[in-house]
């Protein structure tokens, strides 16, 4: 099992103190949430977090306070394995920062359809809900940096 997934209601992950599963609403994603066993604040995600459903991806986009990059990749694939190595790395380092989801590209395939393009894999980086950049292939993790960099970073004036 991944440590974090999305299910339709919120955000499923470990908290790193006690170990207790808790689910975070997508609507206070935003805010701080804390375990419901220790009472102690619960960091933002660390690592992927795993799409499980089609609605609760869906509301991630449309309540996440700040960048979601998801990443659609193919089971099985060296390309996507290799892929989510990089993210698991990227995810670690920049949590707080920017939420990852990964999307199984052939469970869901209907998401895939909506950007017009074959998962290669495919990455999608999505600021207030909607998507901004889009960029296939397979990326190292300082590429992927990068490319998030350039993306995120305010107009030059």
């Amino acid at each position: 099992m991944a440590d974090f997934i999305l299910d339709d209601q919120g955000v499923v992950g470990p908290c790193r103190l006690c170990g207790q599963r808790n689910r975070v609403a997508y609507e206070r994603m935003s805010g701080e949430a804390t375990c419901g066993k220790c009472r102690k604040p619960l960091p933002p995600p660390d690592a992927p977090m795993a799409v499980e459903a089609k609605f609760g991806y869906l509301r991630l986009l449309a309540n996440a306070g700040g960048p979601v990059l998801a990443a659609y990749l193919k089971p099985q694939d060296d390309p996507s394995d290799r892929l989510l190595a990089e993210l698991k790395a990227l995810a670690a380092i920049d949590a707080g920062k920017i939420l990852i989801v990964t999307v199984d590209a052939a469970r869901f395939a209907d998401l895939v359809k909506m950007y017009e393009a074959d998962p290669q894999p495919m990455l999608v980086l999505h600021i207030g809900g909607h998507e901004t950049k889009l960029r296939q292939g397979y990326l190292p993790s300082a590429e992927v940096r990068r490319w998030l960099v350039a993306c995120l970073a305010p107009p030059a004036s």
